[in-house]
């Protein structure tokens, strides 16, 4: 395989379905967040719940339920709300980063995170404002981004620190009554 090839898999594994996925996500660092560990669930098919130091987001298809200090907000929003947890549901369902299917990426190494076995390569143009590539790892198995940075900082903003797969199952069928 070449290294191009390798890319064009991995990115459609990583724009492929993903099944049901708890993770554990380091983030430190990004601009206008302090680090902080997030613990997000996806159930696959859209619907997301994520904490980080006693906040909650609880994100279906068209909508968002936010608790934080006791309040709760409930706002119908679209899919891709900027909200806290976005830059974590990203390398959970790599699918919600904009222009990754116009990316280019070159094979750099392999490497172990959250005890999963990953692939690493430098990407270019997965942002917009900027020339700059990014480092990513992803799981061989999933798509899934265990770690990622961008290359022109010397170190990692955002990975797992654990990732536990589920098993997809199939909705079950709606009986009407009669």
């Amino acid at each position: 395989m070449t290294i191009d090839t390798d890319w064009i898999e991995f990115r459609a594994l990583m724009l492929s379905q993903k099944p049901p996925l708890r993770a554990v996500i380091r983030a430190t660092g990004d601009p206008g967040f302090n680090s902080e560990e997030l613990q997000i669930t996806s159930d696959g098919l859209g619907g997301w719940l994520a904490e980080a130091d006693g906040k909650f987001e609880v994100t279906f298809p068209h909508s968002t339920t936010v608790l934080e200090d006791g309040n709760l907000e409930s706002d119908l929003l679209p899919v891709h709300y900027a909200g806290r947890f976005n830059r974590a549901k990203v390398m959970l369902d790599p699918r919600l980063m904009a222009y990754l299917e116009d990316s280019t990426g070159d094979y750099i190494d392999q490497r172990e995170v959250a005890g999963r076995d990953g692939v690493a390569f430098r990407v270019v143009g997965l942002r917009r404002d900027t020339d700059d590539g990014m480092e990513v790892v992803v799981d061989r198995e999933t798509g899934v981004v265990l770690e990622m940075k961008s290359v022109s900082e010397p170190v990692v903003r955002k990975w797992m620190l654990s990732l536990t797969v589920g098993k997809a199952v199939e909705p079950p069928e709606v009986v009407e009554p009669h």
